[in-house]
Protein backbone atom coordinates (compact mmCIF):
# COMPACT_ATOMS: atom_id res chain seq x y z
CA UNK A 1 0.00 0.00 0.00
CA UNK A 2 1.35 3.41 -0.93
CA UNK A 3 0.45 6.09 1.60
CA UNK A 4 0.13 9.61 0.19
CA UNK A 5 -0.08 12.24 2.90
CA UNK A 6 -1.58 15.70 2.70
CA UNK A 7 -0.36 17.47 5.87
CA UNK A 8 -2.45 20.01 7.75
CA UNK A 9 -2.68 23.40 6.02
CA UNK A 10 -2.20 26.10 8.69
CA UNK A 11 -3.27 28.81 6.24
CA UNK A 12 -6.79 27.46 5.72
CA UNK A 13 -9.71 28.58 7.86
CA UNK A 14 -11.17 25.08 7.93
CA UNK A 15 -9.45 21.71 7.51
CA UNK A 16 -10.44 19.92 4.32
CA UNK A 17 -11.37 23.09 2.42
CA UNK A 18 -8.98 22.31 -0.44
CA UNK A 19 -8.96 18.65 -1.47
CA UNK A 20 -5.51 17.38 -2.50
CA UNK A 21 -6.36 16.93 -6.18
CA UNK A 22 -2.77 16.09 -7.13
CA UNK A 23 -2.75 13.20 -4.67
CA UNK A 24 -6.13 11.98 -5.92
CA UNK A 25 -4.72 12.03 -9.46
CA UNK A 26 -1.79 9.89 -8.29
CA UNK A 27 -4.16 7.41 -6.60
CA UNK A 28 -6.08 7.10 -9.87
CA UNK A 29 -2.92 6.52 -11.91
CA UNK A 30 -1.59 3.98 -9.40
CA UNK A 31 -4.94 2.16 -9.39
CA UNK A 32 -4.82 1.86 -13.19
CA UNK A 33 -1.34 0.33 -12.79
CA UNK A 34 -2.70 -2.18 -10.25
CA UNK A 35 -1.00 -0.56 -7.25
CA UNK A 36 -2.98 0.02 -4.06
CA UNK A 37 -2.69 3.48 -2.57
CA UNK A 38 -4.58 5.86 -0.32
CA UNK A 39 -4.68 9.55 0.58
CA UNK A 40 -4.21 10.27 4.26
CA UNK A 41 -5.24 13.60 5.78
CA UNK A 42 -4.19 13.88 9.44
CA UNK A 43 -6.18 17.12 9.81
CA UNK A 44 -9.37 15.14 9.12
CA UNK A 45 -8.52 12.50 11.71
CA UNK A 46 -6.78 9.95 9.48
CA UNK A 47 -4.12 7.87 11.23
CA UNK A 48 -0.70 7.70 9.59
CA UNK A 49 0.30 4.07 9.17
CA UNK A 50 3.79 2.76 9.81
CA UNK A 51 6.09 2.37 6.87
CA UNK A 52 7.19 4.63 4.03
CA UNK A 53 5.15 7.74 3.33
CA UNK A 54 4.92 10.10 0.40
CA UNK A 55 4.13 13.66 1.46
CA UNK A 56 3.10 16.68 -0.56
CA UNK A 57 3.60 20.17 0.86
CA UNK A 58 3.39 23.81 -0.02
CA UNK A 59 5.77 26.11 1.86
CA UNK A 60 3.22 26.92 4.62
CA UNK A 61 2.68 23.16 5.09
CA UNK A 62 6.39 22.34 5.41
CA UNK A 63 6.48 22.39 9.23
CA UNK A 64 3.48 20.05 9.29
CA UNK A 65 5.23 17.78 6.78
CA UNK A 66 8.17 17.50 9.18
CA UNK A 67 5.76 16.34 11.91
CA UNK A 68 4.31 13.47 9.84
CA UNK A 69 7.52 12.17 8.26
CA UNK A 70 8.73 8.67 9.05
CA UNK A 71 12.06 6.82 8.86
CA UNK A 72 11.59 6.67 5.08
CA UNK A 73 9.74 9.69 3.73
CA UNK A 74 9.52 11.20 0.27
CA UNK A 75 8.59 14.87 -0.04
CA UNK A 76 7.02 16.28 -3.19
CA UNK A 77 4.92 19.24 -4.12
CA UNK A 78 5.64 22.94 -4.56
CA UNK A 79 7.96 23.36 -1.57
CA UNK A 80 10.18 20.43 -2.60
CA UNK A 81 10.24 21.61 -6.21
CA UNK A 82 11.46 25.06 -5.30
CA UNK A 83 13.63 24.42 -2.23
CA UNK A 84 14.65 20.78 -2.71
CA UNK A 85 18.37 21.40 -2.25
CA UNK A 86 17.87 23.05 1.14
CA UNK A 87 15.73 20.24 2.61
CA UNK A 88 17.51 17.11 1.36
CA UNK A 89 18.79 16.17 4.82
CA UNK A 90 15.24 16.12 6.25
CA UNK A 91 13.75 13.55 3.84
CA UNK A 92 14.85 10.27 2.26
CA UNK A 93 14.01 11.49 -1.23
CA UNK A 94 12.83 14.75 -2.75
Amino acid sequence: MINLINPRSPFLEKDGMMPPLGLFYLVSALKKAGIKSQVIEPSLGDEIPDGPVFITATTPQYEEALKVRRAYSVLGGPHASILGETIQKEFSLI
